[in-house]
């Protein structure tokens, strides 16, 4: 019963944020889910890996050379 009632309050958010996205086509869902969250946690992690890895190939093509 009780998992029937939460599925029945997840249901309904679901088309509340989907209802109200047909509604405004600009307005996004943000971070109103874990999922969406944890999807834009994960890309940026990822965006963080790629730059460092780039940071890290690029250090070693380049001396540092003092002004004189």
């Amino acid at each position: 019963l009780l998992r029937a009632k939460r599925g029945q309050k997840l249901q309904s958010q679901y088309l509340y944020v989907e209802l109200a996205t047909k509604e405004r086509p600009h307005h996004h869902a943000g971070n109103q889910t874990k999922a969406l969250k944890h999807a834009k946690d994960v890309k940026d992690l990822v965006s963080e890996k790629k730059y460092k890895i780039q940071y890290e190939k690029m250090k070693d093509k380049y001396t540092p050379v003092p002004d004189t």
